[in-house]
């Protein structure tokens, strides 16, 4: 900008003036309201190359073409207006004339809405000028502009432009009708000043193919001669040196192969007017790169563990992922010979490698952004060459100072020196040597001829396979007259290459100083870390899924995947990842499982009366660990507990080294010790009065060792089955019945009584009523009728645990009731009668 130009003009002193003045055009007092007659130079601000234009003022001024076959073209190579300020453009003299317009249909132009931009007389207008008028308030000001003077031949105009959309063919094949974005950067400068840049943009992934269309605006089209986009010539160009022009057919294909930020250009030629278009279509294709870089290798996990995938950009990621960061590496490929010293001409021999594959306007920002330069080559006599490395602006960083000293050569060199001419100097055999700031431990120091002949290309300390870094810490030399240029001062690095534009031609210079000896280059690479895409950023990850079995999600990019107990062999994963261009990235990641020891100690909760083994099998390379016992065999057994409840965890983990990593299986196990049993329910009894016996059976529910058995509250047996049978009633008597369950001496409290008449079959049939029960199994309700019935009956409905869940009373006058099981779940529950004389259990199903 501004500010760089003051620099040039201040180094060059008096000398420059004398030149700008003569092509340097000022919008000021002094110019006001004044036509000049040009076909070059350049058109400022009143602040001129160096400051800001004044406030409070409004200054105009008409540039026109020398001849009339002639138009006036402007383009703005630098705009900065305030947004309270405005510059407004007239086609053809003064200021009552037609003005240009805005994108937003404004006569005027403000912030940087002309920069990059070219501006010419509206295609009615006979004069060919332009006047220029800046309005600027008394509060604020800002840098103005400069805009190039030229002019061009009258023609009918026409103005290169895309569709709104493209066509994008990926990689299988599919068509899409995307359409075109426009992007505004903010751009930073190291000052902490901002400036922002406009621009169109098609955004693809790498490997897409694009179809573009043209759509050629036609501002005159029907005088004089009538225009179509049919009789256009359109010259394509894609960026990377790759152009295509096509004849009366404004589509055009296209195959991006690697990821960049490309400037696309179109020029427009009508093929009946001779007319072609002038302006810039201001359109980037930015291709998104694969954003999967690596994945780690060898993953293992043991099975019955959470191995944990992460996705990032930090070391140690398992997948290793990143935007706009490739390694990209550029060389020359030929033998060529070095001019042997000053007795050749050229003096030094310069090779250079062009590059035009970053976006526009990358800048080389840090030193190590450079990750390496490489040469292969041999000379005799190291000391006699100095070598560098110009970038494209002319900066440069020296890879080896001229010192004169040593008798070491380079490569396997052939001492046969034979003048200028290659052809009478055979060609040694090269090694490559290279220099890096990050690729090596330490620097090595200035390639000395003192060291042993060939100095060795691979003779080094890391195993990274470079020489030495390009800063060296050498010291001046000790020789009784040395001549200028040997001195050997400390290298810099690659720190002078700081502000190198990427693109453009790099040159290896290599001087031969001495007028004796000789070799020859053979290649030389030069590898960057990352190039800066500036304002034109590539696309960023939008979302990152891992599709497989036994995931759960801990952040979007960090998974826990559960592994099974018994699942050996690998698990695949897909890992997908989408970016904001719509690009789709994928790939496998497999996880290899070792099958860790399977330990499994019987159910989680066990009851137990008496001491208990509990045992994992032997395996030889298993270390056992109990829990909370700190045994280690592979077998323990639990002490004899007499209280009731208690209760006791173990906690077992079993382990072995398996392919470098350590895997366990664990288990674990609740023992119950004495529990307290449940107190016996669901009483039942079966009075048996025949000629040849005469007994009642009574059978419970619960769990428990034994059973103590009362009839009318005396102590009758001890049961061991939830069954007794009572032989020694007395026909016509009537018993009740209570059980107690006991578990060693932990007992349960005492049922409820269960009370039977020892009647005979007859007198049972007169006494007990007829029970029908129905719909059995019920949905919602279910019907009960009872016929004979002498007195009220109670009728409860139980769950299978005896709990009561629905309580009935049925007096003896009534014959039905209607049961409600529509808010219980569906299940098998018992239906309790209890009479005077009688209990009787009905099972009833909700379905």
């Amino acid at each position: 900008m501004k500010k760089s130009l003051f620099i040039i003009l201040v180094s060059l002193g008096l000398v420059v003036p004398s030149i700008v003045s003569a092509q340097t055009y000022l919008l000021d007092s002094l110019s006001n309201a004044v036509t000049i007659y040009k076909c070059e130079g350049t058109l400022y601000d009143g602040g001129g190359a160096v400051g800001n234009y004044n406030n409070n003022t409004s200054y105009w001024r008409t540039i026109c073409p020398p001849t009339s076959n002639k138009k006036l073209t402007l383009t703005f190579v630098e705009f900065d207006i305030h947004p309270s300020d405005k510059l407004e453009i007239y086609s053809g003299k003064g200021l009552s004339v037609l003005p240009l317009y805005n994108s937003n249909s404004q006569p005027f132009f403000t912030n940087q809405e002309l920069l990059n931009q070219t501006v010419q007389p509206h295609f009615t207008d006979t004069t060919g000028c332009l006047t220029v008028r800046l309005v600027a308030d008394s509060l604020n000001t800002a840098l103005g502009f400069k805009a190039n003077i030229e002019c061009v031949d009258f023609c009918q105009d026409l103005v290169a432009q895309l569709d709104s959309f493209f066509t994008k063919v990926d990689a299988q094949g599919n068509m899409h009708n995307i359409p075109i974005k426009d992007i505004t950067d903010t751009i930073f400068a190291s000052s902490g000043n901002y400036s922002l840049q406009h621009y169109k943009s098609i955004d693809i992934c790498m490997g897409d193919s694009i179809i573009l269309t043209a759509n050629p605006s036609f501002i005159n089209i029907l005088t004089p001669n009538p225009q179509s986009p049919n009789s256009c010539q359109y010259s394509w160009s894609f960026g990377k040196g790759q152009t295509q022009t096509i004849d009366y057919n404004n589509t055009v294909g296209h195959k991006f192969t690697k990821g960049s930020v490309l400037d696309l250009n179109l020029v427009v030629y009508d093929t009946v007017t001779r007319c072609s278009s002038t302006n810039k279509i201001n359109t980037k294709v930015r291709i998104s790169i694969n954003k999967i870089r690596e994945i780690q290798e060898d993953l293992k996990v043991c099975s019955g563990e959470v191995f944990y995938l992460s996705v990032g950009n930090e070391e140690g990621s398992t997948a290793l992922v990143g935007d706009y960061d490739e390694v990209s590496k550029y060389g020359y490929e030929g033998a060529v010979f070095i001019p042997d010293g000053p007795n050749c001409s050229p003096f030094c021999l310069e090779i250079p490698i062009t590059i035009d594959e970053f976006p526009t306007n990358a800048l080389i920002k840090t030193k190590d952004d450079i990750l390496s330069i490489c040469t292969n080559m041999e000379h005799t006599n190291i000391g006699d060459l100095s070598i560098e490395v110009v970038c494209p602006n002319g900066q440069n960083t020296i890879l080896k100072h001229f010192t004169h000293a040593g008798m070491a050569d380079l490569g396997q060199a052939i001492r046969n020196d034979n003048g200028c001419d290659p052809a009478n100097n055979p060609q040694g055999i090269g090694w490559t040597y290279c220099y890096s700031n990050q690729q090596l431990e330490n620097p090595r120091g200035v390639i000395s001829g003192s060291m042993p002949s060939p100095i060795d290309s691979t003779d080094i300390y890391s195993l990274s396979g470079y020489f030495q870094t390009p800063y060296q810490d050498a010291t001046n030399l000790n020789r009784p007259t040395p001549s200028t240029g040997w001195e050997a001062t400390d290298l810099n690095g690659f720190e002078t290459l700081i502000g190198c534009p990427y693109n453009g031609d790099w040159k290896l210079k290599v001087c031969d100083h001495w007028g004796a000896d000789n070799g020859y280059v053979f290649s030389w690479d030069i590898e960057f870390g990352s190039a800066d895409a500036e304002a034109m950023s590539l696309s960023k990850i939008d979302s990152i899924k891992l599709i497989g079995d036994y995931i759960t999600p801990i952040t979007d990019s960090k998974f826990a995947i559960s592994i099974p107990r018994q699942s050996p062999g690998t698990i695949n994963y897909t890992l997908e990842i989408i970016d904001d261009f719509g690009c789709l990235w994928d790939t496998i990641i497999g996880i290899k499982v070792l099958q860790g020891p399977i330990v499994d100690l019987g159910p989680r909760d066990t009851s137990i009366f008496e001491p208990m083994t509990l045992t994992s099998p032997y395996s030889e390379g298993y270390s056992y660990m109990w829990y909370p016992t700190n045994d280690t065999s592979n077998t323990i057994t639990t002490p004899l507990i007499t209280i009731c409840d208690s209760i006791m965890n173990y906690y077992l983990v079993v382990s072995t080294m398996m392919e470098g990593i350590q895997c366990a299986g664990t288990d674990y196990i609740q023992i119950h010790n004495n529990p307290t049993p449940l107190t016996p329910m669901m009483l039942q009894g079966n009075v048996t009065i025949t000629d040849e016996e005469s007994n009642i059976l009574i059978t419970w529910v619960s769990n428990a060792l034994n059973y103590e058995v009362y009839r009318d509250d005396v102590f009758m047996a001890i049961a061991t089955s939830r069954v007794y049978v009572d032989n020694t009633i007395v026909e016509g008597e009537t018993y009740c019945y209570t059980v107690k369950a006991v578990n060693n001496n932990c007992e349960s409290s005492i049922s409820e009584p269960i009370c039977k008449s020892a009647i005979g079959l007859n007198d049972l049939l007169d006494n007990e009523p007829t029970i029908t029960l129905y719909p059995n199994p019920t949905s919602s309700k279910a019907n009960l009728n009872l016929k004979g019935l002498s007195t009220k009956a109670d009728i409860q409905v139980l769950d299978i645990q005896g709990r009561i869940l629905k309580s009935y009373t049925l007096n003896p006058n009534t014959t039905s009731l209607e049961l409600d099981l529509t808010d219980l779940s569906k299940g098998l529950y018992h239906l309790r009668i209890d009479t005077k004389t009688n209990t009787i259990i009905k099972k009833i199903i909700k379905k």
